[in-house]
């Protein structure tokens, strides 16, 4: 590891300053139309929520390494609610039913900041198939054997782990942006949660829109799990 997990830059700065976002740091804040990256040193790692048929041409044939992330459509669209009542311009607003009815509206539509759920996802899962390989293989960070027995991965896990993110004191205060203070990037990420926001009418509006998900064999879980 490049660095000893007390010591982790996590405990000093939240992701979105150490992995900078194309749309959001990198393209917005130049004045050209290249922005300079030389002063970034390789291997140099971005993020975007761009769709995959959206990037440039440079990236997709190029040898550069794409992860993408996500989960569920219920909790996707939770997130973004309460995202969406995190933004400073919002925070005067008294959130109702009929308000986040017409939020599920959008979403199911597409009607949402870069596109429809099911394609976005679809675009991308379309294009791992084809390197179906090992997170830390595929972005050439292979683990070491004492490392895998000394507990290293478990030791990330639990870095990177919401609960510990939420923790760090970098991301309970302060703000990454003019618009959202840190904590707004950490709220539950607990599976199910969406059952206690969505009534049922809601929910089966997004189950509806999964019918393309379930054509491409693609299947989440959707409950949180059951107590034993």
């Amino acid at each position: 590891m490049s660095h000893d997990i007390s010591q982790h830059p996590f405990h000093t700065k939240i992701p979105h300053q150490l992995i900078p976002q194309f749309e959001f740091d990198i393209y917005k804040k130049i004045s050209g139309d290249q922005p300079d990256l030389s002063h970034m040193s390789s291997p140099r790692m971005f993020g975007t929520h761009i769709p995959y048929p959206s990037l440039p041409k440079s990236i997709k044939t190029s040898k550069c390494r794409i992860v993408y992330v996500c989960r569920n459509p219920f909790d996707t669209f939770i997130s973004s609610w309460h995202f969406f009542l995190k933004f400073d311009l919002n925070k005067g607003l008294k959130p109702n039913m009929e308000m986040m009815e017409k939020h599920v509206d959008k979403f199911c539509k597409g009607e949402y900041a870069f596109g429809p759920y099911e394609d976005h996802l679809l675009g991308y899962l379309k294009e791992s198939r084809q390197n179906p390989k090992k997170l830390a293989e595929f972005v050439d960070f292979p683990f070491l054997e004492e490392e895998e027995k000394g507990g290293v991965i478990d030791e990330i896990i639990q870095l990177c782990s919401l609960k510990s993110m939420k923790e760090m004191e970098v991301n309970k205060s302060g703000k990454y942006t003019s618009q959202f203070e840190n904590n707004a990037y950490f709220r539950k990420g607990e599976v199910g949660d969406w059952t206690n926001y969505l009534t049922s009418s809601m929910a089966k509006r997004i189950e509806d829109m999964q019918e393309k998900l379930t054509k491409a064999g693609l299947s989440f879980t959707y409950y949180p799990a059951k107590k034993t």
